[in-house]
């Protein structure tokens, strides 16, 4: 998939992987992009720097968490003209913590923005890529949707279920481009949240969305179903 001219959505596109995914894309000439996220202020700054590079910017100032974001989300495509690709990025994680001490409450919160905030952008924003030809839906998966980590249950559930929800995408979909995505350990404020500590030793951002670019770049719709990591 060629990047120049495309039209895409990043969810959680106002800080750490999907802001510089998103100022990647702009570098690299899509035509259109529709960033989501919570914090409508550095959502703001962010397609402020993409408008500079003449891309068509839609925001959408929203938790995906709520069930009527992923409708604006759709609308917003719809103002660009169309949809080529849908990068489901945002997500929460929980603080490490034994499973005997974490909450029903806390389960959900995870589940509604990382599994539920994935499945509605996703079946709101399919009709759209559909008529790409193909059109590609990247899940935004982990490490640890891979492989279990211990005090990290709630997430790593989760993200077990992003590797799921995309296989079996990919078989429901055979002409739309579906992966999950394993972006490696990214210098975020998530995963300082998870280390509690300095994290300025891991990939920067930057270089993640470098690899993640070059990875859409190379994607086809034979490589639709099979588990992806950013190099």
């Amino acid at each position: 998939m060629r990047i120049r001219g495309i039209r895409a959505v990043v969810t959680g596109a106002s800080r750490g992987i999907g802001a510089a995914l998103a100022r990647e894309l702009g570098r690299r000439g899509a035509a259109g992009l529709v960033l989501a996220a919570r914090d409508a202020k550095r959502l703001a700054g962010v397609a402020c720097e993409l408008r500079g590079m003449k891309t068509q910017v839609e925001e959408v100032a929203g938790d995906v968490a709520w069930p009527e974001t992923a409708g604006r989300i759709a609308a917003a495509a719809e103002a660009l003209g169309g949809l080529d690709l849908v990068v489901n990025n945002a997500a929460v994680v929980n603080e490490p913590a034994d499973l005997a001490t974490i909450p029903d409450e806390e389960w959900r919160r995870i589940f509604e923005t990382n599994v539920l905030g994935a499945v509605r952008v996703a079946r709101a924003t399919l009709p759209l890529l559909a008529r790409a030809r193909p059109g590609c839906l990247l899940n935004i998966s982990s490490y640890w949707g891979r492989a279990g980590a211990a005090r990290f249950a709630p997430y790593c559930a989760s993200k077990f279920a992003i590797e799921g929800l995309s296989q079996s995408l990919a078989e429901e979909l055979p002409e739309t481009i579906v992966c999950a995505v394993n972006p490696g350990v990214v210098a975020t404020d998530m995963l300082a949240t998870a280390f509690g500590g300095d994290v300025s030793g891991y990939t920067s951002p930057e270089e993640c969305a470098r690899g993640f670019a070059d990875l859409i770049e190379s994607l086809e719709l034979a490589d639709s179903g099979r588990p992806q990591t950013v190099e």
